[in-house]
């Protein structure tokens, strides 16, 4: 499949959905149903995902570019052992002072790197009071700042799958 058959196939799935969110439900339920994270097994699913946010956010060329890739950083750094949970919580802290002075969809993009700087979302280990994933999280917060880096992650991890 290429993109545009999988995009295609995203839009006739999403019909099934109502609300703002369809795009989102219909990425999320192919994710799970084909397994892709078990598949890919979590730490590439992270590496991936880091990866494309990163690529996708230089790309759109936000104000706080500089702050989100210092994020991302930090959460490959920490996937690599370079970096402690400490030092994670630490650029935590600055990462949420700058996101409380931005607007949209700047602040959204500013959300979702934070997420990636807890290590319970890089280590798959969820807090249990917790209802939503991190593929809930990154999907709602791409989707947020534009529905179509939600059917390219897509388009990225799937592709991911035969590599």
């Amino acid at each position: 499949m290429n993109f545009n058959d999988i995009k295609n196939t995203i839009l006739q799935h999403a019909e099934q959905y109502s609300g703002a969110a369809k795009i989102l439900f219909t990425v999320e339920s192919l994710i799970e149903e084909q397994q892709i994270i078990e598949r890919l097994t979590y730490p590439v699913f992270m590496d991936l995902t880091i990866d494309f946010i990163e690529k996708k956010f230089q790309q759109l060329k936000f104000a706080n570019l500089d702050s989100l890739l210092i994020d991302l950083r930090f959460a490959k750094g920490y996937l690599a052992k370079q970096i402690s949970a400490k030092q994670l919580e630490d650029r935590r802290v600055i990462a949420w002072k700058l996101h409380d002075k931005l607007s949209n969809p700047a602040q959204y993009a500013q959300r979702l790197t934070i997420g990636l700087l807890y290590p319970s979302i890089l280590d798959n280990q969820p807090d249990p009071s917790d209802q939503d994933t991190a593929l809930g999280y990154i999907l709602d917060y791409l989707s947020c700042i534009n529905d179509e880096l939600v059917i390219l992650y897509y388009w990225k991890l799937y592709k991911n799958l035969s590599n």
